[in-house]
């Protein structure tokens, strides 16, 4: 400090600890009491608080650490008199940095960013001593401003957009005491826009006899207003119903399509979540069969109608065998199917239905099972009276100028396609499964005459003996193709098989890939090698330079094997054998679509 100044600013001076300089200020250690009542211990250096000190307020707030120039700058901790404390990094008296920061009686305590006395950037804070509930992510201007994680002591959690201290933006929550969770959009810490609530009530497992009949999670996809359902949205139940039109606080209000367990379907209105009935009219399906959208089938049968009733009779005749196959495949593994992926329903999906067809030996060129994606992707699709019926309430609905609305109106109208025709886990209804093994049966046996013989000949011949060995009239038919290989499993079997002869194979591509730096490098490098002229330099190239050296003329430079003719056939060997089986799992229809399946299921998978 000047001396000048110190008349005007200091009450007492202790430097006995330290020395003063030539210049008359202070160094070394040093207490100065300031005459606002603030006193100040530490070191000094050229008259200024510089270093290590303990500077202390008129009104007992206290600062201990580092100081800079007479400034409160560096790392230290701050005492207030109410018990609060922080800890950390400071700049010019204010909370700077990395810090925490705790309160007397209270078990809240704050890590993470501060920005001019604020927090801002990333930070947790804790509400309790075991820390089980906190909030963790962005900060902007002392509030949650950004991404962040909430953790309640409960076991609640939403994970999400916060907007001045509020949910809002996109997020997901989980209730885990009434195991429900929503996802979507929130306004005010309230669902509101379009989202999605599940309920995770108890289902009955794959093993219990009434699983067909209950067999995935309450779940509502559709428009919220303050936490309730409001205006247009889908409530699919657990028995595989489902409702899909208008709501008001929570209740179907107004026009609404009703899809009853079996397909069959009501459309009308709702008020107070009852469908208001004219007289004679009832809630309920229109009989007990499965309802079947299969009119293109049976408009090529010589008589339709007496063709449709011929179908739901045998239906009819074997539904319990057919719910039992259900029931049996929806517990399969499939190697199509992460053993850990999470699962939202016990219902069939896409992938145990492959299994299913290959277990029944329907795999055949004729239905390959890129095939029968296509058939399932038709079994799938909502019914023609119901898509009629969500075309006129977009139109009258939606909202041009909302992203998230125009989303959610093309999700609705392309669900039975959500993750693409080969998605291995798209969900299959009864229903649905009953018209699948329908459109399976019109194409493997197109050759019989009638629909009704050719679904009898397909349940008899190759899935009750899936069901129980005794039902069995005689053993599932070979397909036409190697005897040994008709499942999924032997096609996995052959690849291990060869995988010491195909590994070579997959190292040299790899190495070529990882070793050019693009075509044009490629090229590049394939020119400059000594008779090489620029060759093709895959590896069908450089096995056909090799093997057209075999005459006995000399290898060309830098072709690897080219100092072993013999290892170039053994090469060439190698190749065969893996398009051997790559192509013999493609005449089998075990690899429906590569591209398909692996962007579906997230990621290569078993491809």
């Amino acid at each position: 400090m000047e001396p000048e100044l110190v008349p005007v600013s200091v009450d007492s001076v202790d430097d006995s600890l330290g020395q003063a300089s030539l210049s008359g200020r202070m160094e070394g250690q040093g207490r100065v009491v300031f005459k606002s009542g603030a006193m100040y211990e530490g070191q000094w250096q050229r008259g200024y608080m510089h270093g290590t000190g303990k500077l202390t307020f008129p009104d007992g707030l206290v600062y201990e650490g580092d100081f800079q120039d007479n400034t409160i700058t560096g790392s230290g901790v701050y005492h207030w008199p109410n018990g609060a404390l922080y800890e950390g990094q400071v700049l010019r008296g204010k909370r700077h940095g990395k810090g925490r920061m705790s309160f007397a009686g209270s078990e809240t305590v704050y890590e993470g960013d501060w920005v001019q006395g604020l927090r801002q950037g990333q930070g947790t804070i804790y509400f309790n001593a075991d820390r089980t509930g906190y909030y963790q992510g962005d900060w902007a201007g002392d509030m949650k401003e950004g991404r962040g994680t909430m953790q309640y002591a409960n076991g609640d959690v939403y994970e999400g957009d916060w907007v001045a201290d509020l949910k809002c933006g996109y997020g997901r929550m989980q209730w885990k005491s009434t195991r429900q969770e929503y996802k979507g959009q929130w306004d005010r810490n309230m669902p509101n826009g379009i989202g999605t609530h599940l309920w995770f009530q108890q289902v009955a497992e794959p093993t219990a006899a009434n699983h067909a009949l209950l067999l995935m999670f309450n779940r509502y996809h559709g428009r919220f207003l303050d936490g309730q359902r409001s205006g247009y949205g889908v409530l699919y139940f657990a028995t595989g119903a489902r409702y899909e039109g208008m709501w008001l606080a929570d209740k179907k209000q107004g026009q609404g399509y009703f899809v009853f367990e079996n397909g069959d379907t009501w459309v009308g209105a709702f008020e107070e979540d009852r469908p208001v009935l004219h007289e004679g009219e009832t809630f309920a399906p229109a009989s007990i069969n499965v309802a079947l959208h299969i009119q293109d089938l049976i408009d090529e049968e010589e008589v339709p109608a007496a063709a449709a009733r011929g179908i739901n009779n045998v239906l009819m005749v074997y539904n319990s065998d057919l719910r039992s196959l259900y029931d049996k495949y929806c517990k399969r593994p499939s190697l199509h199917m992460a053993r850990d992926a999470p699962r939202p329903s016990f219902t069939l999906v896409t992938a145990q239905f492959w299994e299913l067809m290959s277990d029944a030996r329907l795999v055949t060129a004729a239905t390959s099972l890129h095939h029968i994606d296509q058939l399932l992707v038709q079994a799938r699709r909502a019914p023609p009276p119901l898509v009629a019926f969500r075309e006129y309430a977009q139109m009258q609905l939606s909202l041009a100028d909302d992203p998230a609305d125009s989303h959610f109106w093309v999700g609705l109208s392309e669900e039975h396609v959500a993750g693409g025709p080969h998605n291995p886990l798209a969900e299959l209804l009864f229903p649905a499964f009953c018209e699948a093994l329908v459109r399976v049966a019109a194409v493997r046996y197109r050759h019989l005459p009638g629909m009704e013989r050719r679904l009898h000949v397909l349940i008899n011949s190759h899935l009750l003996a899936l069901v129980s060995k005794t039902k069995a009239t005689s053993a599932p038919p070979r397909t036409p193709f190697h005897q040994e290989m008709w499942s999924s499993e032997g096609a996995l079997l052959a690849l291990q098989q060869a995988e010491p002869s195909l590994r070579p194979v997959f190292e040299h591509l790899a190495a070529r890939q990882h070793g050019s730096a693009g075509a044009a490098g490629t090229r590049h490098q394939a020119a400059s090698r000594p008779g090489t002229s620029g060759a093709d330099d895959s590896l069908q190239g450089v096995l056909d330079r090799v093997l057209g050296q075999a005459g006995g003329a000399g290898a060309p430079a830098g072709v690897p094997w080219a100092d072993d003719l013999g290892a170039s056939a053994q090469v060439y060997k190698l190749e065969t054998s893996a398009r051997s089986v790559v192509g013999l799992m493609r005449e089998l229809g075990l690899l429906p679509d590569t591209m398909a399946v692996m962007a579906a299921a997230g990621g290569p998978g078993f491809y």
